[in-house]
């Protein structure tokens, strides 16, 4: 649903003047779903997974709602929500290991955050 307001809320013009933008990120979302195609793919023929399975166990988006679309269509609830909340648990260390990295590069930052607290 957010989705589609965000994507009523463009007018043509808005796609001409940033044109360069938009097919960047078209081309970003084409890379994105076939690298997660590939990926289930690769993990169907070397487990014994359905494809179903993998593609809403890779694919990004909500536990909640993979999981229950999982549930819907006769895919494997467990095993993508599994796989959905390691990854969740792995962009957020991913995260918190950049940031504490580059405060750790950028004092400065902290401490301009102190001083306005």
């Amino acid at each position: 649903m957010i989705g589609i307001s965000v994507g009523l809320g463009f007018r043509r013009e808005d796609i001409r003047n940033h044109r360069r933008y938009f097919l960047l990120g078209l081309m970003q979302a084409m890379l994105l779903i076939l690298l997660v195609i590939l990926l289930a793919f690769t993990m169907s023929y070397l487990t014994e997974t359905s494809m179903a399975t993998n593609l809403l166990a890779v694919a990004p988006g909500g536990i909640a709602e993979m999981s229950l679309t999982a549930m819907t269509i006769g895919a494997d609830p467990l095993l993508v929500s599994a796989f959905q909340l390691f990854r969740v648990l792995f962009v957020l260390t991913l995260f918190s290991l950049g940031v504490r990295t580059w405060l750790k590069r950028h004092p400065e930052v902290m401490e301009a955050a102190n001083k306005s607290a």
